[in-house]
């Protein structure tokens, strides 16, 4: 259940110094951080926005009167993860209260939000402690700076005007957009993620101004950063998602939107951050899957190689998903940088097919490259199983060094089988994994490829045939 109700109208509102307490409409605040500086409210007023509580923040007509910050401004908040304050943008002309305050229409851009501007270079810190925002237009000459440490801060149906980087800055934050729409104007056309924490934008979109090329940068150390179902397609210089700096992150990249030109998703080398990577998963430039500009398919880049989905060098009655036609999986290691015998490889995605129980069946991975045939200790297939008691199996095509209990790979000039499949733009080494195993019962039997063959120069590109062939 909600805590107390809050009341902030640039238009009608007045200071906290003038007697209004924030309590109605009628004694409405006219500033948001007046309502949150302790300096203003005095010790004892500021324990009145508790976390659980609600702030709402009316809007005026044609938004002609906004709360407006000429200077460096923080928004100090009190809410904890599990109970934030809410910050709720509500319609024009409101004037009820409580539970049955009338919520502003919160689709980004349409009607009359409440809207929060800053001029000129000043910043605006979001600090303390967790905030739901809702319904709110911020119009930043400059940027936002989220300073929270170990807290969350949500952004929901929030039009955010951003005239340089969106900030979130400190450790153990969590922040996540949700249907916002996310607008740069100025020339630093980024989002910039430092230090530990989690960073996520749903849905929405993300445009700019005028466009130039446009990098989506998240520097700093440790952390996870998804963009699910996003429409950047008005970007048409799309640059690059990429880490950067001493950086480790886990960036995805799903089921959005583009322009006909896909970004590029470059990632810093292995040596300081070897487990950072950028992940592209069913992107689209919005066209009929199949057509000029559709690109719904699969794109990674680590600290070790590349994998992308490709459709020229594919095998002849291998994998198809009947609208772009036939397809393999590239992979491609950057140069001295996979370690053979190791994990420090280029993965494919798991590959997946649906198995009967309880027969003996054999499982088949197709792959093939143009430089020379491969060792298993080069490339090897990862398999899983279903298992007779009701677990999963765990194999894999490579010799194993299980001495004091330390299972590895170990050296091998054994080769990989020899395969005799028809590949278009047929490549010269065609090879397989194959593996026979009696499924527990009827389930998912899963694999992937690793290929970790170190290259000095021009290393060689592994196709590998998604379909799993099941005899």
């Amino acid at each position: 259940m909600p805590g107390n109700y809050w009341y902030v109208d640039a238009a009608t509102g007045a200071t906290v110094a003038s007697g209004n307490t924030g309590a109605d409409w009628a004694n409405a605040i006219s500033k948001l951080d007046d309502l949150l500086d302790s300096t203003v409210l005095g010790a004892a007023d500021n324990e009145k926005v508790d976390p659980g509580d609600w702030v709402f923040v009316r809007a005026n007509s044609s938004e002609t009167t906004p709360d407006t910050y000429s200077g460096a401004t923080s928004f100090t908040f009190r809410g904890t993860p599990g109970v934030p304050v809410k910050v709720v943008g509500v319609v024009a002309g409101t004037t009820n209260t409580g539970a049955s305050v009338v919520k502003g229409d919160y689709s980004p851009q349409s009607g009359d939000q409440p809207r929060i501007e800053f001029t000129g270079s000043n910043v605006l810190t979001i600090a303390g402690g967790s905030v739901d925002f809702s319904g709110i237009h911020f119009d930043m000459a400059y940027r936002i700076y989220h300073g929270i440490i170990a807290h969350t801060t949500s952004w929901t149906d929030c039009f955010m005007e951003l005239g340089d980087y969106f900030l979130a800055l400190n450790a153990g934050f969590y922040t996540v957009l949700n249907n916002c729409t996310v607008v740069f104007s100025g020339t630093n056309l980024n989002f910039h993620q430092s230090y530990h924490g989690d960073f996520f934008m749903n849905g929405g979109s993300v445009a700019v101004a005028a466009n130039s090329t446009t990098y989506i940068v998240f520097s700093g150390q440790h952390g996870k950063v998804e963009f699910n179902g996003v429409d950047f397609s008005s970007i048409t210089t799309l640059g690059a998602f990429s880490g950067s700096g001493d950086n480790q992150k886990h960036i995805t990249v799903r089921n959005c939107k583009f322009d006909t030109a896909k970004p590029t998703i470059p990632i810093a080398s292995a040596t300081s951050k070897p487990t950072g990577f950028v992940k592209l998963i069913g992107c689209s430039s919005g066209t009929s899957k199949g057509n000029t500009g559709s690109y719904q398919e699969y794109e990674y880049e680590d600290s070790w190689g590349y994998v992308d989905h490709d459709e020229t060098i594919v095998r002849t009655g291998g994998a198809t998903d009947g609208a772009n036609g036939s397809h393999s999986i590239m992979l491609l290691p950057k140069v001295n940088l996979t370690m053979e015998s190791t994990y420090a490889a280029v993965v494919s995605p798991w590959m997946r097919v649906w198995v009967a129980g309880g027969s003996a069946i054999t499982l088949t991975v197709y792959i093939t490259n143009d430089t020379a045939d491969l060792n298993e200790d080069d490339i090897w297939c990862e398999w899983f199983t279903p298992a007779a008691d009701d677990g999963s199996d765990h194999d894999h095509n490579y010799t194993e060094n299980t001495a004091n209990d330390n299972a590895r790979l170990v050296a091998s000039s054994t080769i990989i089988t020899d395969d005799s499949s028809t590949w278009v733009t047929d490549n010269t080494h065609k090879q397989k994994f194959s593996i026979t195993v009696t499924p527990g019962y009827e389930g998912w039997a899963s694999a992937r490829v690793h290929f970790a063959k170190v290259y000095a120069a021009s290393p060689a590109i592994v196709h590998v045939d998604p379909l799993i062939e099941v005899t």
